[in-house]
């Protein structure tokens, strides 16, 4: 898996990738997708949506070998 900078390139919007999320409060990934510029967290219910500010590298996920 190779890391992705968003400034140097940033996916297909609504996309399912995994960021990178440097958080005030910590730094973790998750699975999120990006729409008009802005990152969403991926989550079971679709009505309900978390935005993600400090997302700093994301990745596509690809099947195991």
């Amino acid at each position: 898996m190779n890391w992705i900078n968003v400034k140097d390139k940033l996916p297909k919007e609504g996309e399912i990738v995994v960021v990178w999320n440097n958080a005030k409060y910590g730094q973790n990934w998750q699975e999120a997708y990006l729409e008009n510029n802005e990152w969403f967290l991926l989550q079971e219910d679709e009505f309900r949506s978390t935005m993600l500010t400090n997302v700093t590298h994301w990745f596509l996920p690809t099947k195991p070998e």
